[in-house]
């Protein structure tokens, strides 16, 4: 992407993140394959999104499966939209305890509130093709290193803390 567009977008692409603790995941059905939507809540940590869904979700078993994201906001005409790849984690998994800190955090949830929350799966997203629309004069591919660089704009190695 040329940089001059990506000045201009980047600080909407951080902005959305900032202002959203939830967005729209499409995943294929177990029963049927059709799509099945999930409104869940993520959080954006090293180039990967984190997600809880319902264990007993009717979605297929994630693994290595892909499926497709939206995040925007009611009050602004930006859109960004994946292609992502997804894994679901083990509890076992060194990301699975730091996922869950930043997703308790992003949504302000005390211990216990977590803990009261329904069993959930834990899935990985990587992003692996992107979009980002203004409205309908604008729509702009959109790789994985673009989107690390406007969540990181400080020219460093992403860390597993959360953007925004």
């Amino acid at each position: 992407m040329p940089e001059n567009i990506f000045q201009l977008i980047a600080p909407d692409i951080l902005n959305l993140h900032r202002q959203t603790a939830y967005f729209l995941l499409a995943l294929p059905s177990a029963d049927n394959g059709s799509a099945q939507i999930h409104h869940a809540a993520y959080v954006h940590l090293a180039g990967y999104y984190y997600v809880w869904l319902p264990e007993n979700s009717r979605s297929a078993n994630p693994e290595m499966q892909t499926g497709i994201f939206l995040i925007e906001t009611d009050n602004a005409p930006q859109r960004l939209s994946w292609i992502i790849q997804i894994r679901c984690l083990k509890t076992k998994d060194s990301l699975y305890q730091r996922a869950q800190a930043a997703l308790r955090h992003k949504l302000s949830y005390t211990r216990q509130q977590w803990r009261n929350m329904r069993p959930t799966r834990l899935l990985e997203l990587t992003p692996l093709q992107g979009r980002f629309s203004q409205g309908i004069e604008q729509d702009i591919a959109l790789s994985p290193a673009d989107l690390a660089k406007a969540l990181y704009p400080t020219n460093r190695q992403p860390t597993l803390e959360p953007a925004g």
